[in-house]
């Protein structure tokens, strides 16, 4: 219905031509004309003036607008809904808005002034109902409404797992994720579970029953309430294995042979029970056997067996049976040694033998201990050769015979060496030689007043022992020695010589070992390991063939010769000719040798004369001088270096070959520096000894990007220094608990690392104590979880300006990043804006950084727009 008012001016009289109009004569000269009825678009009327003259009058009349689209009336929770509104106006001209009059809160209404709207939003896992809604479009003078009702059906549930497997029943369980679902709906194989729905609303497991053996099933799962149900997830699984049948057995007197009827065509093995412990490794047999032989057994003896078919799915439900073993020998025999008897003993397994019979290398002794009382177990074999196999066998009798055997094969102790004696004496060393009276010994245990002090190797007849005190009785122990024991000792009292009138006795190094503390005063070292115990300070003046093992110190003075470097040298000169391999450096290093496949510590001055060959040098090193050869990894400084034409040199952390780290050890990432650390990759990380591992700190530790942390493998974490990792910061020790591979890492491989007041639940939920500073697991877009997406962003390659003087704090953190204005742009697909500042290519991680746009912010301009823009307070 519109209404058509037609007026004139002036008018004396009228008279309107049509029944459907009104004509009313108004005050001051003027009428109206009202008609009735749908006349949108252009009308005409007709005025009648009198006398007999009348004037044609067109009247455009307003249409009403309509809504041209159709809402989508369902979605599932918690997925996203849109609805793109669209109205038109059968007149053309007039401006549209569209609002909405009734909606969930959970819905955005946005009018984009085209006649256009998006309705949309994400409904919660509480939000499944009947949702009206009510939208509104208005022209100038008229308004329509479109009415629908939009149903959401439930959440769905996740992490949907069978377990439990048996051969009838499969424990189902899942995430309740729904906040108003009246139950859950079952399907297996297609069909629902009847009565529907299975199980009541808030219940996360259920067990299906009356299943077949190895037979598999696939369910899917289906939250449900009066909307409807849920998006379904499925998981497939399969029963236990049918069980075996027809258990048999045959028994002799050490042994029971079992036998039975494979019934599974799917079963991996078969497990065995006998009294209710299972052989290991489990399962015993592989699939498709039937049999299994039961050794070693005891005579007369019930056993109660158990045979279950088993897979990966789980075990089937057992078979059973109990079998007695024949009478039998004694068993157990053992034999103990010594250089010159032998002792036996057995266990007696015969109710009514009279006596044992012995026999040694297969003739009875006589006379044969024939023991005419039952029930003795032992006997001492006297007057034998050391060093010598014999073997042994023992028999029960009575006047019935023999039964089977029990034997077993025994060597003596090895023979104890001859002659010992010195050959050289002073005030702090003896020289011992003896001789080898043995075929056998793997070496000969050398103590001094009671107390063990050197293992020899096999065949090695002479032993230095320098750690002496001048004017001194000792008394010395030695004995051959194997893995089965220690032959007779022999022995010998010495006293050191007078002690020299000094003020300070020089302490010996000479030939050997040294294990503890202790200052050089300036004695030649030659053929000296100093062992992971020992540290020697104050200078080795002429030190050749020197071997430092790992952990051990070298500090103060020269080295000379030969030498291997496992620990730390400190301080050290390295003379002329000489060449060290290996090791840590620290302090002042001076070279006038080669030292080969060395790591300068942090803080390490090397003054070089001579040739370094394959160094390491960590930031904080100065090296000047000399001559660099081989892969040379640089991170410090050198200078006035002649570097070999065939050298390759490493300047970054990423471009070291991750064959290098595999010479790593505890000390050379104790000085690794936090830079070096945070910058080395999973793969040049996954080199490094296991071992070497514990030499991290809390100083160093934090370093180790989450990328690398996420690479960790069980036995890498048991490695790291517990205390250590405890000690790091706060955020730091979080930064590796969140970012732990939890696949590869457990709740309780992690456990031990926590700090005091820590706590972490058997899924890897991590508590922490108030006010603890925290690092979230570090992410990469490739990662993301499904369903979650960077947000979509205009193109900002083309047609894009950045500019402005933006708010103080921006412009504050852009400043501090270097970035004026003097950088460039790239965008990523997923809406991500790379700025690099110009300068920066040759070290990519510096002032090279990332952000995404503010859409809301944002203006996309067309270049000849440019001219004449003013920037408002926000730039």
């Amino acid at each position: 219905m519109a209404i058509l008012v037609c007026s004139v001016l002036p008018i004396l009289a009228g008279q309107v031509v049509t029944s459907i109009l009104t004509f009313a004569k108004n005050k001051y000269g003027t009428a109206r004309i009202d008609a009735w009825g749908d006349f949108t678009g252009l009308n005409s009327c007709f005025l009648c003036l009198c006398p007999g003259a009348s004037i044609p009058i067109d009247v455009r009349v307003n249409a009403l607008p309509l809504f041209d689209s159709k809402p989508l009336l369902t979605t599932h929770a918690p997925l996203p809904y849109t609805y793109k509104v669209t109205a038109t106006d059968p007149d053309g001209g007039d401006s549209l808005k569209i609002s909405a009059l009734t909606k969930p809160t959970w819905l955005t209404l946005t009018d984009n002034g085209n006649r256009t709207a998006t309705l949309s939003g994400s409904p919660g896992c509480g939000d499944s109902k009947h949702h009206p809604i009510s939208l509104e479009v208005t022209d100038s003078m008229a308004k329509v409404k479109q009415d629908f009702t939009l149903d959401v059906y439930p959440c769905a549930a996740s992490n949907l797992s069978i377990g439990g497997a048996t051969v009838s029943t499969l424990n189902l369980s899942w995430t309740d994720n729904s906040l108003d679902e009246t139950g859950y709906r079952i399907y297996r194989n297609g069909v629902e579970l009847t009565p529907s729905p299975r199980v009541a609303a808030n219940t996360t497991a259920f067990t299906d029953t009356g299943l077949a053996c190895s037979t598999t099933y696939a369910y899917q799962l289906a939250a449900t309430n009066e909307i409807g149900n849920s998006l379904i997830i499925e998981r497939v699984a399969t029963t236990a294995p049918c069980p075996p049948t027809d258990l048999t057995s045959t028994a002799t007197p050490f042994q029971i042979n079992l036998a039975w009827t494979d019934n599974s065509p799917d079963e991996a093995g078969f497990k065995i029970l006998r009294d209710h412990n299972e052989f290991l490794p489990s399962p015993v047999v592989t699939e498709n056997v039937t049999a299994y032989n039961d050794l070693g057994l005891t005579c007369s003896t019930p056993y109660f067996y158990e045979v279950l078919a088993t897979n990966s799915n789980g075990d089937s439900t057992r078979i059973n049976k109990i079998v007695t073993t024949l009478l039998c020998a004694p068993t157990l025999l053992s034999a103990i040694a010594t250089p010159d008897q032998v002792d036996l003993t057995w266990q007696d397994n015969s109710p009514d033998e009279a006596g044992f019979k012995i026999f040694r290398d297969g003739q009875e002794l006589t006379p044969s201990p024939r023991v005419n009382t039952p029930n003795v177990t032992t006997y001492r074999d006297l007057g034998l050769n050391c060093g010598t196999t014999y073997y042994y066998e023992v028999f029960a009798t009575n006047i019935y015979g023999d039964s089977l055997k029990t034997d077993t094969t025994i060597i003596t102790l090895p023979c104890a060496p001859s002659h010992f004696t010195t050959t050289d004496v002073d005030e702090f060393y003896f020289r011992f030689s003896w001789i080898d009276n043995s075929l056998d010994e793997t070496g000969f245990k050398v103590e001094r007043d009671g107390i063990l002090l050197h293992t020899t190797a096999a065949n090695v007849t002479l032993f230095d022992d320098w750690r002496l005190y001048c004017d001194t009785n000792y008394h010395y122990t030695l004995k051959a020695t194997n893995e089965r024991g220690d032959s007779f000792p022999v022995f010998l009292n010495l006293a050191t010589k007078p002690c020299p009138i000094s003020s300070a006795p020089p302490v010996p190094l000479k030939d050997g070992y040294i294990t503890d503390q202790r200052t050089n005063h300036g004695q030649t070292a030659i053929n000296l390991t100093i062992e992971t115990t020992g540290s020697v300070a104050g200078g080795i003046l002429a030190g050749k063939n020197i071997t430092l093992a790992a952990g051990a110190t070298l500090s103060g003075g020269q080295v000379s010769g030969f030498n291997t470097n496992l620990g730390v040298m400190d301080n050290i000169t390295v003379t002329q000719y000489s060449e060290v391999q290996g090791g840590n450096y620290a302090g002042k290093i001076v070279n006038h040798g080669t030292i080969t496949g060395a790591t300068f510590a942090a803080g390490t001055e090397v003054e070089n004369h001579g040739t370094l060959k394959n160094p390491l040098i960590l930031p904080g090193v100065k090296v000047s001088g000399g001559k660099m050869t081989g892969t040379i990894i640089s991170l410090g400084e050198f200078e006035n270096v002649e570097i070999s034409p065939s050298a390759k040199i490493i300047t970054q952390v990423s471009a070291i070959p991750p064959e290098i780290f595999q010479q790593s050890d505890a000390q050379t990432l104790t000085a690794l520096p936090s830079s070096v650390l945070s910058e080395i990759s999973p793969e040049q990380f996954a080199q490094i000894p296991v071992a070497a591992l514990s030499g991290l700190t809390a100083q160093n530790m934090g370093a180790i990007s989450p990328q690398v942390i996420q690479s960790l493998e069980a036995e890498q974490v048991a490695a790291l220094d517990v205390e250590q990792f405890k000690q790091m910061p706060e955020e730091s020790v979080a930064k590796f608990l969140t970012n732990f591979d939890a696949t590869a890492i457990t709740p309780q491989e992690a456990e031990k690392l926590l700090p005091q007041g820590w706590k972490m639940d058997a899924a890897g939920n991590l508590t922490v104590p108030p006010h603890t500073q925290i690092a979230l697991k570090t992410v990469s877009l490739a990662q993301l979880p499904e369903g979650i997406a960077m947000p979509s962003l205009p193109d900002l390659n083309s047609s894009f300006a950045l500019y402005g003087k933006g708010s103080q704090p921006v412009l504050s953190q852009l400043n501090q990043l270097g970035v004026q204005d003097n950088f460039t742009l790239a965008q990523q697909p997923v809406g991500v804006v790379h700025a690099t500042v110009a300068g920066s290519e040759a070290n990519p991680t510096r002032n090279k950084f990332a952000f995404m746009i503010d859409p809301e912010h944002l203006f996309i301009l067309d270049e000849n727009a440019l001219r004449g823009l003013q920037l408002n307070e926000q730039g």
